[in-house]
């Protein structure tokens, strides 16, 4: 678990009302992507930005990575974000910006998930695997809800040589 060479993104605190106390454990992260539809990238982070800070909706992610590699922290990564029910309580949520099912992930997302998910790694002592990042489709949870997120074109393998500095 390398990760060296990996430029820290622009970060701005975008925060979200949703989410309960600490979480007791943190054994990875689950890969969500926005899939709202908007007709632009930048339209699509700040719908879901938007969404993630209304009470109404009920859910949030620990961070939401746009198009351009900013990074939003949404919720406190030691708090229990609201974003895979049973698997919030041990796992982080992130959120890459892709208005539609095959919208291309960009180089500076891939970059700065690779980058954060090397810090919460550090921080929480988990491994960077495919068993600890899974899909959110691939949770029993985003099965149960028929999610897709994220699919290809993302590369999880790109993702895991990012961190590893390969």
């Amino acid at each position: 678990m390398s990760g060296e060479g990996l430029t820290p993104p622009r970060i701005i605190s975008a925060p979200s009302p949703n989410h309960d106390g600490p979480r007791p454990r943190t054994i990875g992260c689950v890969l969500h992507s926005t899939r709202g539809g908007a007709p632009t990238v930048e339209q699509e982070f700040h719908a879901t930005l938007a969404w993630f800070a209304d009470p109404r909706s009920q859910v949030s992610a620990h961070a939401v990575i746009a198009a351009d590699g900013t990074l939003a922290q949404v919720v406190d990564p030691d708090l229990i974000a609201w974003h895979c029910r049973a698997k919030n309580a041990s796992y982080l949520g992130v959120e890459l910006v892709q208005p539609r099912l095959g919208d291309p992930i960009t180089d500076a997302q891939y970059q700065t998930l690779a980058w954060w998910l090397m810090q919460m790694a550090r921080r929480y002592g988990f491994p960077l695997t495919v068993e600890t990042l899974p899909e959110h489709w691939e949770t029993p949870e985003g099965k149960a809800d028929g999610k897709t997120d994220i699919q290809p074109p993302f590369d999880r393998m790109k993702l895991l040589k990012l961190c590893a500095g390969a």
